[in-house]
This record gives structure tokens, C-alpha cells and sequence, in this order.
């Protein structure tokens, strides 16, 4: 049963690793065609600067700081190709295909819908996590009362995760707690140790601090899914004010450089500052997306 529970905990994992890597080959297909309209925006602005040498308007420098600019984020599009490329071996082998011949068209990111899971009490986590229930059915093999180690390790089992449980991980009800004769006691008090004494003890011994820490990782797990979906979602609302922002900025000063009244260096700048924007306004999609996975495999396993 023990092992049953291992393999169910390894199919959510496996299954969170498949939506988690198709999520950042879609964000990957969005970064690049971010790329792409970034590629033919500097390369027609480097024709207008050209045009304007010719006019004696521009510098040679400013031509040749344009046609990096181009260089650059070609180069850069060949790393999100790259990237890219992977992704697809990665999925290969999460669904059990041959790479070489496998394909997958990626998915539009900004149409992904971003859950908002809720965390489960402790007593639900028990519940639903295969891992918990792996330790608690080593426990029961090696002759332990699993509702007396659950009183043991949780005498709150309604205490609230992402509101008390930090500080309930640092109080010493799991963490320093010693797996000593007076716990051990109520939770195998009805078995009487027959044949090797020393490996039965050693064996329940074993059980009760694995079931310690499976405990500890679940909690702590949710925890950090917690705060990895609020810091993104935080992160999400003050890029998204970054990009509007920079929006209207690079406008401007494309057409104050057109009219004369500012430099090819804010201009330059101003476009950078876009298209970093756009592109952490993406990855902070792809980062909530992550996050709700996340939370979503450590609430199950």
C-alpha cells in the first residue's frame, strides 16, 4: 500500500512537470514573437537612420549602434529558439514519445485562465497527500496506530496554513520534537515486539521520524507555494503598470526623434525599456501560472 501511495505521488509530480514545462513553451512562443516585432521595429528604424545620414542628419555612430541593437536581439531570438527547441524534448520525454519525431504546437499564454487555489487545512492535507499517506501506512506496517500519530505530530489539525502555520512550523511541535519512549509509546502501545526486538524497535523508530518529516516537507511546501503565488501575482500588477508606462514613453519618443527635438539615445533607451517591460510583463504570466501548479502539486502529493 506503501508503495502504491509512492507511485501516486510520483504521478502528480510527473503530471505537475507537464503542465509546468507546456506553460513556459507557450511563454517561451510569446517572448519570441515579441522578438520578432522588436527585430522589424529596429530594423526599420535603422533604415530611417541610414536615411538620415544620408541627410547628414544621423552619425555613423548612431547607424552602428542601431545595427548592434538588430544584432542583439537576433541573437537573443536565437536563444528563445533554443529554449524553445528544448521544451519540446522535455515534453517528449514526459509523455514517453521519441524526441525526433514528436511534435506540439505551443499554446497562446495570455489565454491560459490562472486558478486561485485555495490551501488546504492541515487535516485535508493528511487527507490528500500520498506521500503523508505512504508514512502513515509504514507506521501501520510496523505495527503503529496511525490516529495516535497524527494526535502526536497535530494536536491543531484545524490551524489555518498561510495565516499560522509559519509560525506553527518554528514552535517545536514538529520540527523539535523528540522521537523519544513517551511518544513512541501511545502510538504502538497495543503490539508487543516478537522475534528481533532491537530491528522491531529500529523499524518503528524509522517509520515515526519518516512520518515527521514528510509532515514538515508538506507543510513547508504549501507554505512556499503560498508565498510564490502572492509575490507573483504582486509582481504581475506592478509590471503590467512598468509596460504602460513604457508604452507610452517609447511613442513619444519615436516621434520626438522624427521631429528632431530629442536624440537617438532615448529613443534607443526608450524602446529597450519596452521591450524588457513586455517581456517580464510575460515572464511574471508564465511565474503565476508556475506558481498555481505548484500549489496545486503540493496540496495533492
Amino acid at each position: 500500500m506503501a508503495a502504491q501511495y509512492d507511485r501516486d505521488a510520483m504521478v502528480i509530480l510527473v503530471t505537475a512537470e507537464l503542465a509546468r514545462t507546456y506553460v513556459s513553451r507557450a511563454a517561451l512562443q510569446a517572448r519570441l514573437g515579441l522578438i520578432e516585432r522588436s527585430i522589424g521595429q529596429a530594423a526599420q528604424l535603422q533604415k530611417i537612420i541610414e536615411l538620415r545620414q544620408h541627410e547628414g542628419v544621423a552619425t555613423r555612430v548612431d547607424v552602428g549602434l542601431q545595427a548592434i541593437r538588430v544584432q542583439q536581439l537576433r541573437a537573443e531570438r536565437e536563444r528563445i529558439q533554443q529554449s524553445l527547441e528544448e521544451t519540446r524534448v522535455a515534453l517528449s520525454l514526459l509523455v514517453g514519445e521519441e524526441a525526433p519525431g514528436f511534435q506540439i504546437v505551443p499554446a497562446d499564454i495570455n489565454q491560459f485562465a490562472i486558478p486561485d487555489i485555495a490551501p488546504p487545512s492541515p487535516s485535508r492535507l493528511i487527507a490528500t497527500r500520498p506521500d503523508v499517506r505512504a508514512a502513515e501506512t509504514r507506521i501501520e506496517a510496523a505495527g503503529g496506530d496511525v490516529r495516535q500519530a497524527r494526535a502526536a505530530f497535530f494536536p491543531q489539525l484545524d490551524l489555518s496554513i498561510g495565516r499560522n502555520a509559519q509560525s506553527f512550523l518554528g514552535s517545536g511541535v514538529l520540527s523539535g520534537l523528540s522521537i523519544g519512549a513517551d511518544l513512541m509509546a501511545p502510538i504502538f502501545n497495543r503490539n508487543r515486539l516478537k522475534g528481533n526486538l532491537a530491528l522491531a524497535a529500529a523499524q518503528q523508530r524509522e517509520s515515526v521520524q519518516n512520518y515527521r518529516e514528510v509532515l514538515l516537507a508538506a507543510l513547508a511546501d504549501v507554505e512556499n507555494g503560498l508565498s510564490a503565488a502572492a509575490h507573483a501575482r504582486n509582481r504581475a500588477s506592478i509590471l503590467a503598470a512598468v509596460t504602460s508606462e513604457a508604452r507610452k514613453t517609447a511613442a513619444l519618443a519615436r516621434v520626438q526623434y522624427l521631429e528632431g527635438d530629442a536624440d537617438l539615445r532615448h529613443l534607443l533607451d526608450a524602446q529597450d525599456l519596452l521591450i524588457n517591460a513586455q517581456d517580464a510583463e510575460l515572464v511574471s504570466r508564465q511565474e503565476r501560472l508556475e506558481a498555481a501548479i505548484a500549489l496545486f502539486r503540493v496540496s495533492r502529493g
